[in-house]
């Protein structure tokens, strides 16, 4: 009988940042405990994946039972980046500066009085400006069509800002070992499971970036629509003006800007370097040459529209040239035209394919299994892996009981 538990852990602090963690990580597994598992299978959760925690159970349970492995989905560092069905996992709006600025800059355009209006008021304030949009359509004194462009922070829950990415990866390794120390007993039965990271969009990318700084604790990665580079726009979010969300209304328009600290201010403590991005890089080749130093047989499977418009396909084709030059088993499925697209799995040309993280583990999961039907997964008691990037040098670390990023000058 399929039984489903949950845990709360200690994991990594922001070392990159030099903050605490405010939080400890949660994680939930699946698995019949009367069955022996064929493999560890992590649902990689993108942007939105907790948005219905009820759903995102569902399919954790759906994979756990139809293919008899543990299925675990860890609540990484700033998953809650969006409203959620249960509020202990939903995002907080916040009227920052920016936006009470913007409403502001609408009042004084008609007129209005704006020298009262702050973070506290924000929210009348903008309820106030579409009523008058409303208003004035209904005169015919405005065009039907347009809408108030207005903006709000995100803060995550239990994280308040994204650290993107580096946090997020190491969670993982964070839930696996402590899975392997109340299943396995920590004597690592549990880690010779093959151990396979599935994601889409951003949960693709994390998928890649996971197998980048513990490549011996992954075995696969699925990835659908994965970025092999980071998305500057995105981390610096409103220092570069873009928004990762947006609601559209009859009035108005919401720009969501997801709390983030990085800034490309030099003389700021949370300066996003060149080392933060070569870190973050999938398609870099002198760390490829590393990773595969570490863990020669890693499966990787990607599936990207030709014409993806947020995560270039261009980027995914040369990392997969790189997999194969360097003698990984790496399977890119791009997918060109209308043709082939199914309409059961693949359903759009658009990023992320229309396809669920669920329809793609179905697919692909019972082939990785087969190709490893017959290999032994042994994991040493001990593992470190480091990346030179340009100033700094990153280090992920086994301790005895976590697994860490440390920082060095070169």
């Amino acid at each position: 009988m399929l039984i489903n538990k949950s845990f709360l852990i200690p994991s990594c602090d922001d070392r990159e940042l030099n903050l605490k963690r405010k939080n400890k990580l949660e994680y939930r597994i699946s698995y019949d405990p009367g069955k022996t598992p064929k493999a560890l299978v992590f649902m990689v959760g993108g942007w939105g994946a907790t948005k219905n925690i009820k759903f995102y159970d569902f399919e954790r349970e759906n994979i756990a039972k139809t293919f008899n492995v543990i299925c675990i989905q860890v609540y990484h560092h700033a998953i809650h980046r969006r409203i959620s069905t249960e509020s202990k996992y939903s995002a907080k709006k916040v009227f920052e500066k920016e936006d009470v600025e913007r409403i502001k800059s609408y009042f004084e355009s008609i007129g209005w009085d704006s020298k009262g209006i702050s973070t506290q008021n924000a929210p009348f304030a903008a309820q106030k400006l579409i009523q008058r949009v409303a208003e004035l359509k209904n005169q015919g004194v405005m065009d039907k069509d347009y809408r108030l462009e207005l903006t709000l922070g995100l803060s995550p829950a239990m994280d308040n800002y994204d650290n993107n990415g580096i946090m997020s990866a190491l969670d993982y390794i964070n839930a696996l070992k402590h899975l392997d120390q109340i299943i396995g007993g920590g004597g690592g039965s549990i880690l010779k499971l093959p151990k396979i990271y599935a994601g889409g969009s951003y949960g693709g990318y994390l998928a890649l970036l996971i197998s980048k700084i513990a490549p011996f604790y992954v075995d696969a990665t699925l990835d659908n629509s994965g970025s092999a580079l980071p998305q500057v726009r995105f981390i610096l979010g409103r220092e570069s003006k873009t928004c990762d969300a947006i609601e559209t209304y009859p009035h108005n328009q919401i720009q969501y800007y997801t709390k983030t600290l990085w800034t490309r201010d030099p003389a700021s403590k949370y300066y996003f370097s060149d080392d933060c991005y070569l870190i973050r890089s999938i398609l870099n080749p002198t760390h490829l040459e590393i990773q595969k130093r570490a863990n020669p047989r890693t499966i990787f499977v990607s599936y990207h529209s030709l014409i993806d418009a947020l995560n270039p396909s261009k980027d995914k084709q040369n990392l997969y040239e790189i997999y194969k030059h360097l003698g990984f088993d790496a399977t890119l499925h791009l997918i060109k035209d209308e043709s082939e697209l199914d309409g059961r799995l693949l359903k759009s040309l658009e990023h992320g394919l229309r396809m669920s993280d669920k329809a793609m583990i179905k697919k692909e999961l019972p082939i990785i299994l087969e190709k490893m039907q017959n290999q032994t997964q042994e994991i040493p008691s001990y593992n470190e892996i480091s990346y030179p990037c340009k100033e700094k040098i990153y280090r992920f670390k086994d301790t005895k009981e976590d697994f860490l990023c440390e920082i060095f000058n070169k």
